[in-house]
């Protein structure tokens, strides 16, 4: 496998690498970046904050662990959810303690935190690490407390989001993001008029998030510091290693971006490419639609 322009040769060697590589990938950027302020953002109203802040409760827990996939794959503590869905009872108290934790501001989500990078070639062939997909087998009790807040998360969204943004809100398809692009340019050409498409293609899309510009973002929009630091403790304390021909490697911080495998990656990602939207449709008059 080629590593960073280096071809490696054995498990050892390879592991040492990767787990070199990943760990540089998910350091903290001292990168600056100026604030940000978008006085027209739309606001969450006191009753979706409160729908936030509320204390969870027992039964959102219990159907966001019987509503998911059994057999998927497990993280480091491999357990799946069959097994919660399993032994519900038994397993309660421990996973309601755990909400309780973590709303109370008890810093104790970052022992449940930890996360397997399983390797996924983004087509056949490819002996070049950058032509892996890395995704995130997280640790189940983590993708409970995950789960649940990135589907009360979505339930406020939709009043947030710009009209164009079609994926991950629901109500919304992502084939009508390719339909209205189709109309418009059915629309300047059949009026002679001129325009530019514009279409950008992310790079490492979640790696790349600024944490910090995503929660400046978030408080714009309205959410409360309570909410915001509960998302915090989510994307600030994982920890990751390689995995390997089944075996885990190293053991190192995930101090950046946002990982592929977390059932909250996808909306908070949203939140920062609508932000990028706004940016865009503030330069001038832009036809926008981003899907």
């Amino acid at each position: 496998m080629h590593i960073d322009g280096t071809a490696r040769h054995g498990q050892e060697d390879i592991a040492t690498h990767l787990v070199a590589h990943f760990s540089r990938a998910f350091r903290r950027s001292r990168r600056w970046f100026p604030k940000w302020n978008d006085e027209a953002l739309p606001q969450l109203s006191e009753e979706q904050r409160n729908s936030l802040s509320c204390p969870f409760q027992e039964e959102e827990i219990r159907r966001v662990i019987f509503s998911a996939e059994g057999d998927k794959a497990s993280g480091p503590d491999r357990f799946t959810f069959r097994f919660f869905q399993t032994f519900w009872t038994l397993g309660k108290p421990d996973i309601l303690q755990v909400f309780t934790e973590l709303q109370s501001g008890r810093p104790g989500l970052g022992r449940l935190n930890a996360s397997l990078f399983s390797l996924i070639p983004k087509r056949s062939g490819v002996s070049d690490v950058i032509e892996y997909r890395p995704i995130c087998l997280v640790n189940v009790c983590y993708m409970i407390v995950s789960k649940v807040l990135a589907t009360r998360m979505k339930k406020v969204s939709a009043d947030l989001i710009e009209e164009a943004q079609t994926t991950f809100i629901p109500g919304k398809n992502l084939q009508d993001g390719y339909l209205v692009a189709q109309e418009i340019i059915a629309a300047l050409t059949k009026d002679r008029r001129s325009g530019v498409a514009l279409k950008l293609d992310f790079a490492k899309a979640y790696d790349s998030v600024h944490r910090d510009f995503l929660f400046q973002v978030l408080e714009q929009h309205g959410f409360d510091e309570q909410w915001v630091i509960m998302l915090q403790r989510c994307t600030e304390t994982g920890h990751g290693s390689v995995l390997l021909n089944g075996t885990p490697h190293g053991f190192f911080p995930l101090d950046r971006g946002l990982r592929q495998g977390d059932p909250l990656s996808p909306i908070l990602f949203i939140y920062v490419v609508n932000a990028l939207c706004r940016m865009c449709s503030h330069v001038g008059g832009i036809v926008q639609w981003a899907s």
